[in-house]
């Protein structure tokens, strides 16, 4: 059994989805890992998914189309309590149904510095034809899990953006602290 997990959304009943970020043109440098807090702008935010009017219900993980980490401020203290390396926080605005900003504050929870550490052998990665160096799928998701800092318990692998892993002991103490909205995905079981 692999020490990391993918980190996924599960949302449950009325809890809500998002889509349409706005205020970046390009989102490649946030999906790359990009430090991007001096330059993040202040107005980014998301929608409610318009198409389930009734999922209302904030959680501390809010699912999305971005690949993204869109956390509570109950997760982001969480993050900063346990000193997680490599981690930006961007505030976003969650604008409900309405068009309204909801009260509660979120960030995008950014891991920078990906790892080389995906097993390019027993992956079998298919590449970009745009970006030759940038990995658009695998048949399997394995890791170099050597190659992986011990420090390092929250990131994306070099050149392949569509997760984000979490190392297995920091995922069990997410869902220790109760935190709501956030699953997780066994390697073996991606795609």
């Amino acid at each position: 059994m692999s020490d990391f997990l993918i980190w996924s959304n599960n949302p449950q009943g009325y809890d809500c989805s998002l889509t349409d970020f706005q205020g970046m043109e390009k989102t490649f440098p946030l999906l790359a890992g990009a430090p991007l807090a001096e330059e993040f702008p202040s107005d980014a935010s998301f929608r409610m998914e318009p198409e389930d009017p009734q999922n209302t219900r904030l959680t501390d993980s809010l699912a999305n189309t971005n690949a993204v980490v869109v956390g509570s401020q109950k997760l982001v203290d969480f993050f900063s309590e346990h000193k997680v390396p490599e981690v930006e926080f961007l505030p976003v605005t969650v604008f409900d149904h309405k068009g309204k900003p909801v009260a509660t504050p979120y960030s995008i929870i950014h891991p920078i510095h990906p790892i080389d550490c995906l097993d390019l052998e027993n992956s079998q990665p298919r590449y970009s034809k745009i970006l030759p160096d940038q990995i658009n799928k695998v048949e399997s998701l394995v890791l170099l899990e050597d190659k992986i800092p011990e420090d390092r318990v929250f990131f994306r692998c070099l050149n392949f953006y569509r997760v984000i892993i979490a190392r297995r002991s920091f995922a069990e103490q997410i869902k220790a602290a109760g935190m709501t909205g956030v699953d997780w995905t066994e390697l073996t079981d991606y795609p």
